[in-house]
């Protein structure tokens, strides 16, 4: 679904009116779930903040 989700993102955009986008865990997120944030990102005006904590990473077996 992030894989379709990005593809669609990148190809046809989506209607927002975002002015931010949060992400929290980031430690967490995994390649894709980071090209999905930036697919977002690319295609709108909003600022990015995102919080993490590498200390606290408990996702390192899924390339986080």
């Amino acid at each position: 679904m992030v894989n379709k989700a990005i593809k669609v993102i990148e190809k046809e955009g989506f209607e927002n009116d975002y002015k931010y986008i949060f992400v929290d865990e980031y430690q967490d997120m995994s390649y894709k779930n980071f090209q999905l944030v930036k697919a977002i990102k690319d295609k709108t005006n909003a600022n990015l903040v995102v919080v993490g904590d590498d200390w606290q990473s408990i996702y390192g077996f899924r390339d986080s």
